[in-house]
């Protein structure tokens, strides 16, 4: 591929040929167990209020099809399983985490990639094949820009997760590396969630509909839908709207060579709260056991951390 290719076009010409036999067998087990964390946490999570709320909505506003819906008996059309998904997975806030940029990326490329795999009927290699593409890309994108992006107020599970949706959408179903490229370039002219959705239903609707957009976008892309080659870094892209213009595109030339599920890794969660606060659940519930203290002698817990963790 040329040095004078755009970023999406780089990205594509990865995401296209990947087999599940080039993938390392440490990466394929760290991505097995993200598909199954996150249908565990899916399914508990699909008996909450709000995703009975979005599973009626999205049986109203999309067709009826093929693929799966958590906590559901009846499958939607692709982009309709994939915004029901995604927001199921994360509305109880507890499936896990990348440090990449600071995210939750399963929740999104997951979705994208088990709709559009049943969509077109393909086995699980392919399905494990689009989710560790999509991973990959989420992550190479989230180093690429750097936590920067997410002290801005952006929120990266959605930014930098509808790019790696539409590459997994684009690999289950098998698109040309053109297609791929314009895919990922339609997702990444959507991205834009922000943080001020914490705290409210709207932050896993966000999920939800970064993963609905990255399959409809590989959809578009199927039918001959076009796009600009440069929607990442161009004047008016994704990296300078919403990066200031920073990027490493060295992140890009690692895919395939570092492996982002195993290098830093995923956290999975131990405890149903947010990742930042395990390790003072951690040394609280050690405390508590060494002085064989009760909680309900506890007045006041003090924590001091990073300040990642304080933001």
């Amino acid at each position: 591929m040329s040095e004078l290719a755009s970023l999406v076009e780089r990205i594509a010409a990865w995401v296209t040929p990947l087999k599940l036999d080039a993938i390392p067998a440490d990466a394929r087990k760290v991505a097995k167990r993200c598909i199954i964390d996150l249908v565990g946490v899916s399914i508990a999570g699909a008996q909450r209020t709000q995703s009975r709320r979005m599973a009626d909505y999205a049986s109203r506003a999309y067709a009826p099809g093929t693929s799966t819906i958590f906590g559901s008996s009846a499958p939607l059309s692709p982009v309709g399983a994939a915004l029901v998904n995604g927001s199921v997975g994360h509305v109880l806030d507890f499936d896990d985490t990348s440090y990449t940029g600071i995210m939750h990326g399963s929740t999104v490329v997951f979705p994208a990639a088990l709709a559009t795999a049943e969509a077109v009927g393909t086995d699980g290699r392919r399905l494990l094949e689009a989710f560790v593409a999509g991973s990959e890309v989420t992550y190479a994108i989230a180093l690429l820009c750097g936590h920067g992006h997410y002290y801005k107020g952006w929120w990266s599970t959605a930014t930098f997760g509808t790019l790696g949706a539409a590459a997994a959408a684009a690999r289950a179903l098998e698109l040309s590396q053109r297609q791929t490229a314009c895919a990922l370039s339609l997702a990444g002219l959507q991205a834009g969630a922000q943080k001020a959705a914490f705290g409210t239903d709207a932050k896993p609707y966000l999920a939800g509909q970064a993963a609905a957009a990255g399959v409809e976008s590989a959809l578009l892309a199927s039918a001959g839908h076009t796009a600009p080659r440069s929607a990442l870094e161009g004047r008016y892209g994704f990296i300078q709207l919403l990066n200031d213009g920073v990027t490493d595109d060295d992140e890009i030339k690692r895919l395939g060579k570092l492996w982002r599920l195993v290098d830093p890794g995923i956290f999975f969660k131990q405890y149903p709260v947010c990742s930042a606060a395990h390790a003072a659940v951690e040394v609280t519930q050690r405390l508590l056991n060494t002085h064989g203290l009760a909680g309900d002698r506890i007045t006041k817990v003090v924590c001091e951390v990073p300040p990642l963790v304080a933001a």
